[in-house]
């Protein structure tokens, strides 16, 4: 009597093994493609994120060259007391400044799209200080270019050190979200015309 039920629980073990079997293949049919998909989109997620990362690790080691750029200095030729007198390089000469300048208005103008809100508000400053830079030295001959580097030095490498701090803190801030782009980028007029 044990022997019938042992027969038929083999039988049935083989059928059940059997109906698992095909369950477990029509669901891996099934399921694959959209597993798959998924995968895939989680891959490509994780690529974009990664080449945005390293454009923004590009915009923080631009905004360290550019702070270097404006803190460079030379000598004007004068020696008083045991003191070296200086200019920024940059305006040594005509030519030397409209270079310059196209060089800082070409990277600011690169940057705006890796760079965090406070950091494109700073770069929307210099750019308007520059600009009025350019504006003066149209107006200025050559005699005059040295008495008007001197002038702005101070504020050149006020710009230098806060561009340098600006960058740390957007380094800072690459690891957390992407950030959100919020009005135009610019420190109100107030603020402007008071640091001008």
């Amino acid at each position: 009597m044990f022997e019938s039920f042992s027969a038929l629980g083999d039988a049935a073990s083989w059928a059940v093994s059997l109906v698992f079997s095909f369950l477990g293949g029509v669901f891996s049919i099934l399921f694959q493609p959209i597993l798959s998909i998924f995968n895939n989109r989680l891959a490509l997620s994780a690529r974009a994120w990664e080449r945005i990362q390293d454009k923004r690790i590009d915009a923080f080691e631009t905004l360290l060259d550019l702070a270097k750029f404006l803190s460079t200095t030379t000598s004007t030729g004068n020696h008083q007391d045991g003191w070296v007198e200086t200019q920024p390089k940059f305006l040594s000469s005509m030519e030397d400044a409209k270079e310059g300048l196209d060089y800082v208005f070409r990277t600011c103008a690169t940057l705006d799209d890796w760079i965090d809100q406070p950091t494109r508000q700073h770069l929307r400053y210099i750019t308007d200080y520059f600009q009025n830079v350019s504006v003066t030295l149209a107006q200025i001959d050559e005699g005059k270019l040295l008495e008007f580097s001197l002038t702005i030095k101070p504020d050149i490498i006020d710009i230098a050190t806060h561009t340098r701090m600006s960058a740390h803190k957007f380094y800072q801030s690459i690891n957390k979200k992407c950030f959100s782009y919020h009005g135009n980028g610019k420190y109100p007029l107030r603020v402007t015309t008071r640091k001008l």
